[in-house]
């Protein structure tokens, strides 16, 4: 990958928090889809947006793409965490779904193609996630949903 590609691609990262019903999406990602949460609004059942609305939870997306060779290649990953204070990114828990799309023999500068097959990784990994039972989900999220402060309490050992 170009060294201009990749800087670009840094420059291009942002984060977005917006609604899909209820329950807020936290999305990291290039620039290829303008609302994650609106994308995946339809995905989200309604018992589950009420259970992240009331426990303060969100859906964490990270998202991104690439070619190597001829190939688009599309990568989305998802979990469910704490809602990210104002002043930092909502946590990757380690229990998540990942989607991933090629698309075979496309040019490097199609953004319509870049944005379907985006939008079809977020997509299939969302719709992974919410295939997950309520309670499993929670279960497996429990280190990203659990208070921070007391895990800032810990300090690490120091090795000698």
């Amino acid at each position: 990958m170009p060294v201009k590609q990749i800087a670009a691609s840094l420059i291009l990262s942002f984060a977005v928090t917006s609604t899909a019903g209820a329950a807020t999406v936290a999305s990291y990602g290039d620039s290829s889809i303008a609302n994650a949460g609106a994308l995946i609004s339809d995905l989200i059942p309604q018992d589950l947006d009420q259970v992240l609305d009331a426990a303060g939870l969100v859906i964490v997306l990270q998202y991104d793409s690439t070619i190597v060779a001829q190939d688009r290649i599309c990568h989305a990953i998802t979990g469910v965490s704490r809602h990210p204070e104002s002043d930092s990114t909502a946590k990757m828990p380690a229990f998540r779904t990942v989607h991933t799309v090629v698309v075979r023999n496309t040019a490097a500068d199609d953004i319509t193609v870049q944005r379907q097959c985006t939008a079809e990784a977020i997509r299939g990994a969302v719709k992974t996630l919410t295939g997950i039972p309520i309670d499993v989900l929670l279960r497996g999220s429990k280190a990203s949903v659990s208070d921070r402060v007391q895990r800032h309490l810990i300090k690490p050992a120091i090795l000698i």
